[in-house]
């Protein structure tokens, strides 16, 4: 029923989905083009406009899943959606699995656009340069680490948003209407970001940014650095605390445990 889920959300949202990267490829065609073709104004612009497009990739279409989702959950096609025969908790699942594929199809389809410009607008012995790293980096642990966590904050960040909105949705705060989402998040994000503050600090997990073993993980949390910061004026921390990491893995857990249960006992429709 999950994968039945997706294609119905996929077959919804399919059009609006693809503007984005369509438009972002045609800017960054006409800048490519532009320059090549040496038109000044034109090449400007629409390198800009490519940059502002390829940047926002993400967001745009998170955005486009989450107006889907509300509007497929609790507004008007809602009362159609609640009378599939399966737990509302299953209908999360599934939408937050599609988010999750748009997600990474986003991701890659903004690395690929990356690069594509990054080999045009440098030099040939420095486009050589990068594709070979790329082949000889594509499978170390750096690359694997940064990948996995990428997609773990991808992950947590869908959890945090789909769980909010879901909880957002009882009854006895139907008279928000889009208030009651927004307001959720508003108040999610602050408890995030004080959260982050405080596990950065205080959990002991870290990676030191400078010699000796830069780049090495450590078990140490950021206060220590801060504390050195402030004492000796130093220019920058030693170590950069990754409990951030922790706190958003345990704040989306919490919230999709939360969001699975008033699903399935006190969702409204709007």
């Amino acid at each position: 029923m999950i994968w039945t889920i997706i294609r119905y959300d996929a077959k919804a949202t399919w059009r609006q989905l693809c503007v984005m990267p369509v438009v972002a490829a045609l800017l960054l065609g006409t800048a490519i083009g532009a320059d090549a073709l040496k038109i000044p104004v034109l090449k400007e612009i629409s390198l800009v406009l490519a940059v502002v497009a390829i940047g926002g990739l993400l967001a745009v279409q998170a955005l486009i899943c989450i107006l889907n989702y509300w509007t497929s959950m609790y507004g008007r096609q809602g009362s159609f959606t609640q009378t599939i025969p399966v737990r509302t908790s299953t209908l999360l699942s599934g939408k937050l699995l599609y988010a999750f594929i748009v997600g990474v199809l986003s991701l890659i389809a903004t690395a690929v656009f990356t690069l594509l410009a990054v080999l045009y607008y440098v030099d040939a012995e420095v486009a050589r340069y990068v594709i070979d790293q790329i082949l000889q980096q594509a499978w170390t642990n750096a690359v694997i680490l940064v990948i996995a966590s990428v997609l773990l904050q991808l992950v947590c960040s869908l959890v945090i948003v789909w769980s909010v909105i879901t909880i957002s949705s009882d009854e006895k705060l139907w008279s928000l209407r889009w208030g009651a989402p927004v307001l959720g998040l508003f108040c999610t994000y602050v408890v995030y970001e004080v959260g982050a503050a405080l596990f950065m600090l205080f959990i002991p997990i870290g990676v030191r940014m400078e010699d000796p073993g830069v780049g090495d993980i450590v078990m140490e949390g950021m206060w220590p650095s801060i504390v050195k910061l402030v004492q000796y004026d130093a220019a920058s921390p030693e170590v950069l605390g990754l409990g951030y990491v922790l706190w958003a893995v345990v704040l989306a857990v919490l919230l999709l445990v939360l969001a699975r249960r008033h699903a399935d006992r006190r969702t409204s429709v709007r």
